[in-house]
């Protein structure tokens, strides 16, 4: 399973992976610098302005993605995103080496590049910034470590194993679903077993968990906050309901593509009957399990749990990796090309329609469902918001969620205090506010009732604002002149305006 027996790719599909490759860099660059942040991607900025060594909702590498590429680009959208965009062609060039030292064929390297290209999660929303890219970009060096080790048993390769494992927990707890496939490589042959006689495995451990270690500290000392907040992935949620999983299937579909979802899908599972059978290596065993393992879980939990569609994220490519190994490549090219023109065509369709409609396109498709539109529009409200505390002698901003705050921080924030006053836990160890700037009347912008923080506070109600997009009413803000309030910067744990929502 060596480069040099590896068969030569074909040369149309050679051109065609580099020129979509090369056309969706550019477009996702350019589209990157040309989108306004989303709301969770400038909570994500809020991140990346300080230096604490964990956060509530996430460890901390979604931060550290950003705060590179403002070193590059400076604090704009494009270096906000530019670290995450520069990951996808990297995740892309070790699945596939992956799949070509597997299959010995280069056009399945080439499948998997193309194929993630055409998915609409990775081809197009890979602008979007989420911690999830971060986390398959360790996870695949994880599962390329293990492909190296596989081949060639030398044991330093448990060390890169070890880095990228630290790494990956680094960016989203979630990789925790990849654990049972690593325990299966481990466990179910004499081969692998023999590897935990030996130092390596554990070293492999050790290293992860040093790497780890300041999300621990954080957690440590702030009575395992990220944890619990995470633990209602794991049992809580709502009665069971067949709604919720169709739900998650129809995202998933959405966004993964159906037809890459159910070749993925049967591949994984032809792979785990074919290791059952003697036909299929362990490796490949591992690689069906990392990726039927969390998604089976996401499928369970979607009965009694809204998931979110970034929690797969980091799944798919790992089933399309499973899927290019799988493949016959020797002798049904004519069905493997049917198979990938079924999954590039509209694919390629979806994405291109999307990036006309950001950098071409005027119009409004679907009113407040737009796709792009129905999380923007920020930008105009936030100035509104800033001329209605001028006009009304407001010193600050008040809001009680992190998504309008995120943008009122991300718009106005140089030019006027905005603080959250509820859900404080979510910014543990950030830099100290000045409690100065949070006196006298504030500006309460929100939607939904007021938060019971606010409770002794006297509201004056002022016309909603709209966040509008393209001259279409998206949502709309209420906003109140807010007195006789003064907010607890550092709450203690368990008052009101420290815990938070789920």
């Amino acid at each position: 399973m060596t480069a040099e027996r590896a068969a030569p790719p074909s040369r149309i599909f050679l051109i065609v992976t580099l020129l979509v490759v090369l056309v969706f860099t550019a477009l996702r660059l350019t589209t990157a610098a040309n989108l306004d942040l989303r709301s969770d991607e400038a909570y994500y900025w809020t991140w990346s302005h300080q230096a604490p060594l964990s956060f509530l909702d996430q460890p901390p590498m979604v931060a550290w993605f950003e705060r590179f590429g403002q070193l590059c680009f400076g604090d704009t959208a494009l270096g906000a995103r530019f670290a995450q965009i520069l990951a996808l062609p990297l995740i892309e060039l070790i699945l596939a080496d992956i799949a070509r030292r597997r299959t010995r064929r280069w056009n399945a390297a080439l499948f998997v590049v193309l194929a993630m290209e055409c998915a609409l999660n990775y081809g197009f929303f890979a602008i979007v910034i989420e911690p999830s890219a971060a986390l398959l970009l360790f996870t695949s060096l994880i599962l390329w470590a293990l492909c190296r080790l596989d081949e060639t048993g030398d044991a330093r390769w448990w060390l890169l194993v070890g880095a990228a494992g630290g790494l990956a927990l680094l960016s989203k707890y979630i990789v925790l679903l990849i654990a049972p496939a690593l325990l299966l490589y481990l466990l179910l042959r004499p081969a692998q077993r023999r590897w935990l006689r030996t130092p390596w495995p554990y070293a492999a451990i050790g290293l992860a968990l040093l790497l780890f270690s300041p999300v621990l500290a954080w957690n440590a000392q702030h009575g395992w906050a990220s944890f619990a907040f995470q633990s209602v992935r794991l049992g809580s949620g709502e009665p069971p309901s067949l709604g919720g999983a169709m739900r998650f299937v129809m995202y998933e579909s959405l966004f993964a593509g159906p037809v890459l979802l159910v070749a993925a899908v049967v591949a994984a599972s032809a792979t785990a009957v074919g290791y059952v059978r003697g036909r299929k290596p362990a490796y490949e065993l591992m690689l069906a399990a990392a990726f039927l393992v969390p998604i089976l879980f996401l499928f369970w939990r979607s009965f009694t749990l809204l998931i979110n569609q970034s929690w797969a994220w980091f799944v798919w490519p790992i089933g399309l990796l499973t899927l290019a190994i799988a493949l016959p490549w020797g002798r049904a090219r004519l069905r493997i090309a049917g198979l990938l023109v079924l999954i590039g065509a509209p694919g390629l369709l979806v994405n291109g329609a999307l990036f006309y409609h950001v950098l071409w396109d005027t119009s409004v498709w679907g009113g407040a469902g737009d796709p792009i539109g129905q999380d923007a529009g920020f930008g105009e409200m936030a100035q509104a918001v800033l001329s209605e505390a001028k006009a009304n002698g407001a010193g600050w901003i008040a809001t009680s969620d992190y998504r309008t705050y995120a943008n009122l921080q991300w718009h106005i924030g140089k030019d006027i205090p905005v603080l959250q006053v509820n859900e404080r836990a979510r910014f543990l160890d950030f830099a100290p506010r000045d409690p100065a700037r949070f006196t006298g009347r504030a500006l309460y912008v929100h939607q939904g009732a007021a938060t019971p923080v606010l409770a002794e506070a006297t509201l004056t109600g002022l016309p909603n604002l709209p966040v509008s997009w393209r001259g279409v009413t998206m949502q709309t803000m209420q906003v109140d002149l807010l007195d006789g309030f003064t907010p607890e910067l550092s709450p203690p744990p368990g008052s009101a305006a420290y815990v938070w929502k789920y």
